[in-house]
C-alpha cells in the first residue's frame, strides 16, 4: 500500500483497525528495508573478493555485440564477461560451466537467443539448476543494458572502482 492511499484510509479506521493496519504497513516497511540491507550487503561482500561491485554474464549470438556489451559494462565499473552461445548440447554445457565460474549477479540475454522460446527456455533452465542466484535482467536490446541494469539493480551507472 502506498503512503498516500495508507493516509487517505486512516480516516475511516476504528482505533483496532487503525492499530492493526499501522501493524501491517510497519511490517512491509521494516521487511523492504531487510530485503534492500541484505542486497547491499550482498553487493559489499562481492567488492571483496573483486574490485567490481555487480559482476553481469552476457549471452548472445553475435561475437561483435557481446564484445561490445562486455567491453562497455566493464568500462561502468561491471565485472562482465560475454559469451557467444550456440545452440546445441555443447553449448548447454559450455553456458552451464561458465554460470557455475563464479556466484554472478545478474544476466543478459541477447535477442538471437530471445527469438527462439525452446531455446531462451532451456538456456533459463540451465541457469537456474546451475546457479539459481543468478538474475535474469529485462532488457530492450544493447543500447537498453546500461538503463536495464540500473532499473533492475536499483543503481546508478558508472559504478566506483
Amino acid at each position: 500500500m502506498h503512503l498516500r492511499t495508507f493516509v487517505a484510509h486512516v480516516g475511516c479506521l476504528t482505533k483496532e483497525k487503525l492499530s492493526e493496519t499501522l501493524l501491517c504497513y510497519m511490517n512491509f516497511y521494516n521487511l523492504r528495508s531487510s530485503v534492500l540491507t541484505n542486497s547491499a550487503s550482498k553487493m559489499s561482500e562481492n567488492t571483496k573478493d573483486s574490485p567490481h561491485s555487480l559482476s553481469i554474464l552476457t549471452f548472445g549470438t553475435q561475437p561483435t555485440i557481446a564484445k561490445s556489451v562486455s567491453d562497455e559494462l566493464r568500462l561502468k565499473g561491471i565485472d562482465a564477461k560475454g559469451i557467444v552461445v550456440i545452440n546445441s548440447s555443447d553449448g548447454d554445457k559450455e553456458i552451464a560451466q561458465v554460470v557455475k565460474e563464479k556466484n554472478w549477479d545478474g544476466l543478459l540475454i541477447g535477442g538471437g537467443v530471445r527469438s527462439n522460446p525452446e531455446w531462451l527456455d532451456r538456456i533459463v533452465k540451465i541457469v537456474n539448476d546451475s546457479n539459481p542466484n543468478v538474475k535474469i535482467i529485462d532488457h530492450n536490446g544493447p543500447k537498453d543494458v546500461e538503463n536495464a541494469i540500473e532499473r533492475h539493480f536499483n543503481i546508478k551507472l558508472p559504478l566506483s572502482t
